[in-house]
């Protein structure tokens, strides 16, 4: 990505209705599930076409709807409690996820979660995939599932304590923003879908690969 990030915009959680959009402009179905106070924050910002959502979220919420209609959304949840779920499946710290458009998400956070997300167009996510030397076509990204292989712990960490300071003190967190977050967390997240290249015997990478590299580099330039 290129080009330098709006800054975040912070929402504070103080009714269920507020978590309709806990991905940006979703118009998600929003459930409270206890009778204890709701509260937490999103944060958002868009950068070149691609909008990042943030929730942290302190009690037990149902959400269910469609992310997008048009776009994809990758995202990995940052923390999250026994009991929560995706599509009826157990998440955890480090559970990544693909929402493909007008697909149904349905989840379950129990007492505390944090989350982070990317929504951008496909063809813009195979372009971001080829600028890091990657394959990330409709058949490579699959259908809206949990990818069976969790994020590396680090990279976990990372983004968990960097956007629990975003959450609270947002938008006032300039050290994180200049540090590339929106970057590194969409070449972080491309690169736990996509794959390298298959090379043609006697040949260099396959002409398709070839053709969005350099869609790519026209992008760039």
């Amino acid at each position: 990505m290129s080009g330098k990030s709006e800054a975040w915009q912070k929402i504070p959680v103080s009714r269920i209705e507020i978590l309709s959009d806990a991905v940006v402009g979703a118009g998600l179905e929003a459930v409270q599930m206890n009778s204890g106070r709701l509260s937490g924050s999103l944060v958002s910002c868009e950068r070149d076409g691609v909008t990042f959502s943030s929730g942290a979220i302190d009690g037990t919420v149902s959400l269910k709807g469609t992310l997008s209609e048009r776009n994809v959304t990758v995202g990995v949840v940052l923390e999250a409690v026994p009991g929560s779920w995706h599509w009826l499946k157990e998440i955890q710290a480090g559970s990544v996820g693909v929402f493909r458009a007008g697909d149904t998400h349905d989840a379950l956070y129990r007492s505390s979660a944090m989350y982070v997300a990317a929504t951008l167009s496909l063809d813009r996510l195979e372009l971001e995939a080829a600028r890091e030397g990657l394959v990330l076509d409709g058949a490579t990204l699959g259908g809206s599932r949990l990818h069976p292989t969790l994020m590396e712990p680090s990279l976990v960490e990372h983004f968990r304590s960097g956007f629990a300071d975003l959450h609270r003190s947002a938008p006032y967190q300039p050290a994180f923003q200049d540090a590339d977050v929106a970057g590194r967390l969409l070449r972080d997240l491309i690169a736990h879908f996509a794959r390298h290249p298959r090379l043609l015997s006697g040949q260099g990478r396959s002409p398709g690969h070839e053709r969005i590299v350099a869609r790519a580099r026209d992008y760039i330039h």
